[in-house]
């Protein structure tokens, strides 16, 4: 058996790397729903009986050209994910293709690194820049964007990480194809779609032997029940005493009177934006609430792009002869008879979409999971080289933690995390800021790594605990300063001196039995100050030297 015929006739074809017609297309099917990467299978066949190295394809661009019934090309590209050999058929090898988009290729990457200052779609562009495939991005975003203090992808893959982001800020995507490639547009208004090429008005007709080409002879609609409204609120720590709130109805029919739908959520990094996340939500809510679905034999349907349906023949509710956009479609293609004797081969071709209103904005469904830190971490006190402690006014410091490949332990290492400290009220309590090069607990509120706080200190091999000479000569062994016997029989509070003296305040109580000590140290000065009575008390001797003067001043009597 020779060569089969070559696909230059054929309305369906595959165009590989390996060559013209080198593989052959049987069947397609391609699979798209907004928001979502799209996914295409090809069934191919060898054009000679002899095998073909189809694993060369893994990676490589592959386009599959369809041939519309005005004449016009239409183009599905990709990347090959996966490949198949199956069985002989007529003793020609038989494979499969799976090809998906650019964006797919994240699914094969993850890392755990800190953002900081970008808004979304910066954060978007700068991932696709990295891995290469930024010739495959077009923004068409409307919005301004704020930029957030501190987003982290934590233990998950670059392509989870955008999802989730963008599906938190209401930013969804479709794609478009050209015979050369193809791009992922992201999108979050009405005006971010274009017409259907020569389909910017479709009839509905359900009669399958009717003469009118391009039709719908499906149509059917699909809603449900859903909230009135959307309620949320956040907490500002710098605004304690103001809690901003945001609430939106929803703008749609089939709402549960009085009902809302109330959140406190994890993903509210901008207390200010109550209102803009609650209308997100609002819109997300009502976009997936209502659809329709519909059968055609138009070959030009693609997610993202707009359309008016006609009722030439009265089938339909006026209200639903309007214009819709495509959010999702699925569609087949096949050639047959490839070893016929006249070398002209049938096809065959089918399409399923579902679309909304055009009018309605898609949020879409924040159906990517976020991480999640399961207990606390560790980390290290980070700031400016040659400081030993960077804060701001609210005693916050900054952390390099110990996953984070790209800090560079410094003072942009993370956001200002707030710590905790043992008492804090308004003017009083206990202040310890943190050091830098000292290693810290930290907690994450909720477990969501965007909002660290710091919950306690540790020791580790570099900062050693102190061990307390209590007064004793530790020139003469009477200590040893590594002796964590000695240290575990003491309660020791001891500061460090800026500027490397080696000095430091101390207050240590010696709890060994028989031989309790409480001892006090000042660096420098002590002061004093109390404010009414004070008492001492000494049930033994009392030993007092000053090698310098010493001057004292009673306001009133003294009685010895």
């Amino acid at each position: 058996m020779g060569k089969l015929a070559a696909q230059a006739r054929r309305n369906m074809a595959i165009s590989t790397p390996l060559g013209k017609d080198v593989l052959l297309l049987e069947t397609f099917t391609y699979n798209e729903e907004v928001a979502r990467p799209f996914s295409m299978v090809a069934a191919v066949t060898s054009a000679t009986p002899r095998s073909v190295d189809v694993e060369h394809l893994l990676g490589k661009p592959t386009t599959i050209r369809m041939m519309r019934k005005d004449r016009r090309k239409r183009y599905f590209n990709g990347i090959v994910s996966r490949v198949v050999q199956n069985q002989r058929i007529k003793d020609r090898p038989q494979y499969e293709l799976t090809i998906v988009p650019k964006f797919w290729l994240l699914t094969r990457s993850s890392d755990c690194r800190i953002f900081q200052k970008k808004s979304v779609p910066q954060i978007v562009a700068e991932v696709f820049k990295e891995h290469n495939i930024d010739d495959s991005l077009s923004d068409r975003l409307k919005a301004r964007y704020v930029k957030h203090d501190f987003l982290v992808q934590y233990r998950e893959t670059s392509f989870n990480f955008l999802s989730r982001l963008m599906e938190m800020e209401g930013i969804y995507y479709y794609f478009e194809h050209t015979q050369q490639g193809h791009q992922l547009v992201l999108a979050d208004d009405t005006s971010c779609h274009r017409a259907l090429p020569g389909y910017d008005q479709i009839p509905f007709h359900p009669r399958l032997d009717a003469p009118a080409p391009d039709r719908i002879f499906e149509w059917r609609g699909e809603a449900e029940i859903t909230t009135a409204q959307v309620g949320m609120r956040a907490f500002d720590f710098k605004a304690p005493n103001t809690q901003p709130n945001g609430s939106k109805d929803l703008n749609i029919d089939g709402k549960v009177a009085g009902s809302e739908i109330f959140d406190y959520p994890v993903e509210f990094h901008i207390p200010a934006d109550a209102g803009r996340f609650a209308r997100l939500r609002a819109e997300e809510l009502a976009a997936n609430a209502k659809f329709y679905y519909a059968q055609t034999d138009c070959r030009g349907i693609n997610v993202g792009g707009t359309f008016k349906l006609t009722d030439p023949i009265g089938q339909l509710r006026k209200s639903q002869v309007r214009k819709y956009t495509v959010v999702g479609v699925s569609l087949s293609g096949a050639v047959t008879d490839y070893v016929s004797g006249n070398g002209i081969p049938g096809e065959e071709f089918t399409c399923a979409f579902r679309c909304i209103q055009a009018s309605r904005v898609y949020r879409p469904p924040r159906s990517t999971p976020r991480p999640v830190v399961s207990g606390s971490q560790t980390a290290t006190v980070v700031g400016p080289a040659g400081d030993e402690i960077h804060t701001d006014k609210y005693g916050r410091v900054k952390l390099q933690f110990h996953w984070d490949r790209h800090g560079k332990s410094d003072q942009d290492s993370s956001c200002w995390v707030r710590v905790s400290q043992p008492w804090a009220g308004k003017g009083f309590g206990g202040i310890q800021i943190p050091r830098i090069g000292q290693e810290i607990i930290v907690d994450f509120l909720e477990g969501d790594p965007d909002r660290p706080i710091i919950i306690g200190r540790v020791y580790n091999a570099g900062n050693m605990p102190p061990v307390s000479a209590a007064g004793r000569d530790a020139s003469r062994n009477e200590v040893n300063p590594t002796n964590m016997i000695e240290a575990a029989m003491q309660m020791t509070l001891r500061s460090n001196s800026l500027g490397g003296s080696g000095g430091h305040n101390e207050i240590t109580m010696h709890d060994s039995g028989g031989a309790e000590k409480l001892f006090l140290k000042a660096q420098k000065d002590e002061v004093h100050l109390v404010q009414n009575d004070r008492k001492d008390t000494v049930l033994n001797d009392e030993n007092r030297e000053v090698v310098n003067n010493r001057t004292r001043k009673v306001g009133n009597n003294e009685k010895i």
